[in-house]
């Protein structure tokens, strides 16, 4: 199925099974019992036709009209019990594991699950493993509250395998996915997501991630439908930026280290986009790695940006983006990556390359207070020729631009490739220009200074970069005569020189013949006498900065 066959097919699925407001408007009252230890230790009530784990051994129905929220709730404490499943991979006939078998059920959750820990982290993890539906359109677990999903504040490495999770039409979660440290600030790492579809309405985010590391997402698809016009659908915070909490456990406050997530090809995308509506949005977070996926922001109406990088708290450094593939639509983002610059930072260590990022702006767009430092960027795509803009600083990096425009603002040490007829480059430092456009540039000198008789007329022009090095070329053709004294300064130089005078050579264009020498220095040329001819060539190469 193409991409946006795809898209379509969610969209269509929303009057489904996905949504199921009448369904589950009679909602049970969850059943008061043992606590898990007592239950799992006994043979009745627990129902032995399952395997321990599974969420149908303590009670759930899976028919979309039951609350199910108390099973799930007891086959995870019997779970993170002490000495319940493997550090980072759970496995085993039960133990550290949470089963939910699809066979057609529908798990109505009416309330958050607690997955938290307190004080230290747990030792061991969890695995939840279920049978993903068909498509995302047919969740196997349906989320009707107003708070996390899965709250796993203070919790080590939880494994979601193969789960399909929806909501409700009306009330909806905070998040579905909510990675904390705890007010001990430990716990919130090294959890797996092996494809985990995810397709409902979350007012801030399917997955918010406050301190949480070393953790990687594999081929999941999640759809955010929210209809907040600053909805997301994963978010990687190191100060909680948007300051979520959890119902079962204190968080942690203040900066945290949020570093090392990786996300490994999948789909990830918002229904109904808005001025501040991003697929990814990133806060303090490093070591950020995106390999392959598909991403949309707002199928519906126009979202901001694809990635959303804020600086309000901090830089987001070390990120990797690889083949990232935007959506085509009559609805496209406003960006594909946007370095935001509300506070004067420096983003550093960033490559971006092999990505297809259709835009109504920009594929890639740094604000003017934010410097990009070390960047890598290339091999970038995109349907119509937005190309790169940075309004800020952009250093120490190498940018090919290809038949992409470039717009910066300053440019410093940089090695830029590409097509510099569509370059703009207010201030230049000692770069490298490597031109892979046409050979001549066109370039306009000043005649002002001249002594002209008639009508000028300028024509081959061309202005050509080797790296810091410039050549110069135009012949200049009066309809009666072009004269100077010696010493004349004639303007229009695209780049100041540097470093030592170079020459400046004159001769007359319709013999040929040499009229005399002259030097280039700083933004000007000098220019040798000049006797009164019709037409003459001017040429000079000399470097700049």
């Amino acid at each position: 199925m193409r991409r946006r066959d795809l898209s379509k097919a969610l969209l269509a699925s929303a009057a489904g099974p996905l949504l199921v407001s009448d369904r589950a408007s009679a909602v049970a009252a969850p059943t008061e019992g043992r606590t898990a230890a007592e239950i799992e230790a006994a043979v009745d009530p627990v129902d032995a036709r399952y395997a321990p784990g599974d969420v149908r051994r303590y009670g759930a129905k899976g028919d979309g009209v039951s609350d199910d929220t108390h099973a799930f709730q007891l086959a995870i404490d019997v779970a993170r019990r002490p000495n319940h499943g493997p550090y980072l991979a759970p496995s085993g006939a039960g133990a550290g594991v949470v089963k939910i078998p699809a066979a057609d059920a529908f798990y109505l959750l009416a309330g958050p699950l607690d997955c938290t820990f307190t004080a230290t982290a747990n030792p061991r993890g969890i695995l939840f493993q279920g049978d993903a539906g068909p498509s995302p359109g047919t969740p196997t677990i349906i989320a009707k509250h107003k708070g996390h999903v899965f709250d796993l504040t203070g919790f080590d490495s939880a494994v979601f395998e193969n789960l399909s999770i929806g909501t409700d039409t009306t009330v909806n979660p905070e998040t579905c996915f909510f990675l904390a440290r705890n007010h001990s600030r430990s716990g919130a790492g090294y959890h797996r997501f092996r494809n985990v579809r995810v397709h409902g309405k979350f007012s801030r985010a399917i997955l918010y991630n406050y301190g949480s590391e070393s953790n990687v997402y594999s081929e999941c698809l999640w759809c955010n439908e929210s209809a907040s016009a600053n909805a997301k659908v994963a978010v990687f915070t190191f100060a909680n930026i948007f300051g979520l909490t959890s119902t079962f456990a204190p968080v942690a406050t203040g900066p945290q280290s949020c570093i090392d997530h990786q996300i490994l090809g999948g789909n990830f995308f918002l229904i109904a986009g808005g001025a501040e509506a991003d697929v990814f949005y990133l806060d303090g977070a490093n070591n950020v790695k995106i390999f392959g996926p598909w991403m949309d922001s707002g199928v519906r109406s126009h979202g901001r940006a694809l990635i959303y990088v804020d600086s309000t708290n901090a830089a987001s450094n070390a990120g990797e983006v690889f083949g990232l593939q935007g959506e085509v639509g009559t609805a496209t983002q406003e960006y594909g990556l946007y370095f935001d610059g509300q506070t004067v930072n420096t983003a550093s260590s960033w490559t971006i390359a092999g990505c297809w990022l259709p835009s109504a702006k920009y594929a890639i767009y740094c604000a003017s207070n934010t410097t990009l430092d070390h960047f890598h960027i290339s091999n970038l795509r995109e349907p119509v020729a937005r190309g790169v803009s940075a309004e800020g600083v952009i250093q120490n990096s190498t940018i090919d631009s290809g038949v992409l425009p470039l717009s910066v603002g300053i440019s410093r040490r940089n090695t830029l490739m590409g097509d510099s007829s569509r370059w703009s480059i207010k201030a230049r430092d000692h770069d490298f220009w490597i031109d892979s456009g046409a050979a001549n540039k066109t370039w306009r000198p000043g005649a002002e200074s001249l002594q002209i008789r008639g009508q000028l007329t300028i024509s081959n022009a061309s202005c050509v970069f080797h790296g810091p090095l410039i050549t110069l070329c135009a012949t200049l053709t009066a309809s009666s005569s072009i004269e100077c004294p010696l010493g004349t300064l004639m303007s229009g130089l695209p780049a100041p020189a540097v470093g030592a005078s170079a020459l400046v050579n004159v001769c007359d264009a319709a013999s040929g013949a040499a009229i005399g020498s002259g030097m280039v220095t700083g933004s000007k040329l000098v220019l040798p006498a000049i006797p009164a001819v019709r037409s003459i060539v001017i040429s000079a190469s000399y470097f700049t900065g």
